[in-house]
């Protein structure tokens, strides 16, 4: 957590790298499974971080800096599971499904 990382061309202190590696963990993983009809369940702590580390830049203001590696934030009810919430703000249906 202290110091420096890398990942992606990018410097960044450890502690974000380790929030960037908690989302891309929690969000690939409902990916993942979503797609091979698997359940998905994740601990409190890392939804946590992963919507910490998302809403960042999820408003209309800081939209922009969301670049190519998420789609538009997908609304759902302020009151839907984390998980829920981690998949929109990453650009993601919750609710979708490939069957």
């Amino acid at each position: 957590m202290d110091g420096m990382s890398s990942a992606g061309g990018f410097e960044m202190p450890g502690d974000v790298a380790a929030a960037v590696a908690t989302e891309e963990l929690v969000v690939h993983g409902w990916d993942l499974a979503l797609a091979t009809g698997q359940p998905f369940e994740s601990d409190p702590a890392s939804l946590g971080v992963a919507l910490g580390f998302l809403e960042q830049f999820s408003t209309p203001e800081t939209a922009a800096s969301r670049g190519d590696a998420y789609g538009p934030v997908v609304e759902v009810a302020d009151d839907a599971p984390m998980l829920d919430r981690v998949v929109a703000f990453s650009g993601r249906d919750p609710n979708w499904s490939p069957i």
